[in-house]
């Protein structure tokens, strides 16, 4: 869930316009957001906190654009992990914030998600309890409140919550739907409840092409030990709107399984299957590459294993995965050498 917040605050920094207002100021903020689209956020804290330091009386005289300032810190500060600064500076923006408005409901949203990553779940959930009033009609605030109560422990309370929401809020029914089967296998390992559940997801949404969801019901099935059936599922449910690097997790978890089962062959084939994905990145498939010489390896097939290890080496020469497969090939030759 972190993780997805990260990528919506990036998405939010990228896609916020620069405002307007004083030259100045107008100067500061576009370079501000240019540092902000480079990745440079330390750098523009510093730009954006100048603004501040510079024009003491901005909250007065250009409010809208105090805000945007304030808005960009937030998630500046955000985007390093920085929490607590991130909380003070959204608190800052809303103090001159009128309710309703634009700038009030992302800094809203945005101060709900500050608390999360900082672990402060009641506030979180009180912040989103008066923002769903506001913006009755909004399914990512009741998700993250699920979130919540989930990370509290309140499992059957979390539960309860995405259940009275399938039941009240047809036009949130998916989403309460993967709520509800993620809190039944992932908290209380009821894993043909929650895939059931996925399974009526997909039939009756069929546009909810999420791929967490597809993930969620592989790692169920495999769960209860039917392989085959997960990577059926997986195989059939990948579409062109999945990113290559998730295309590539989901087949290398099912890969994954096979080999903790000890199934080898079927392992090296799933491994392989994720070498031919385009797009995928180097350090992925450098490690499925790896996968397949260890799979050969387990099957005392020392040409093949040894061939993969050095094709990871080969054409993966910069990745943390070749430098591995050079360390197990060279443990292999001494190991051989000491035998002779």
């Amino acid at each position: 869930m972190k993780a997805i917040l990260v990528v919506g605050i990036l998405a939010a920094l990228i896609t916020m316009a620069a405002g307007g207002g004083w030259a100045d100021v107008e100067g500061d903020l576009v370079r501000g957001q240019e540092l902000i689209d480079a990745g440079d956020y330390s750098g523009a804290v510093k730009v954006l906190s100048g603004i501040i330091s510079h024009n003491p009386d901005l909250s007065k005289e250009r409010s809208q654009v105090y805000g945007q300032v304030q808005f960009k810190l937030g998630l500046s500060y955000l985007a390093q992990n920085k929490h607590r600064e991130a909380i003070a500076e959204l608190k800052k923006g809303l103090e001159i914030a009128k309710s309703g408005d634009a700038a009030w409901k992302n800094l809203n949203y945005w101060l709900g998600q500050s608390y999360v990553v900082a672990g402060d779940y009641d506030s979180a959930m009180a912040l989103y309890q008066k923002y769903i009033e506001e913006y009755p009609d909004e399914w990512s605030p009741r998700e993250v409140i699920w979130y919540c109560l989930t990370e509290k422990g309140k499992h059957k309370e979390a539960l309860a919550y995405v259940e009275k929401i399938y039941e009240e809020q047809p036009n949130m029914r998916a989403g309460a739907m993967h709520c509800q089967a993620a809190t039944r296998i992932e908290r209380f390992q009821e894993y043909e409840k929650g895939i059931t559940i996925l399974k009526k997801l997909f039939e009756e949404h069929p546009d909810y092409d999420v791929f967490v969801a597809k993930r969620l019901v592989v790692f169920a099935i495999e769960k209860l030990g039917r392989l085959e059936e997960a990577e059926e599922f997986a195989l059939s449910r990948l579409t062109t709107n999945d990113a290559p690097d998730d295309k590539v997790r989901l087949i290398s978890l099912i890969g994954d399984t096979y080999y903790n089962y000890k199934r080898y062959r079927e392992a090296a084939r799933a491994f392989g299957n994720v070498t031919e994905v385009k797009n995928a990145s180097v350090e992925l498939k450098a490690k499925a590459t790896l996968q397949i010489g260890l799979c050969y390896r387990e099957l005392k097939n020392d040409r093949l294993a040894k061939n993969y290890m050095l094709d990871t080496i080969r054409r993966y020469p910069n990745t943390e995965w070749s430098i591995y497969a050079s360390e197990l090939l060279q443990a292999w030759e001494q190991r051989a050498s000491e035998a002779r």
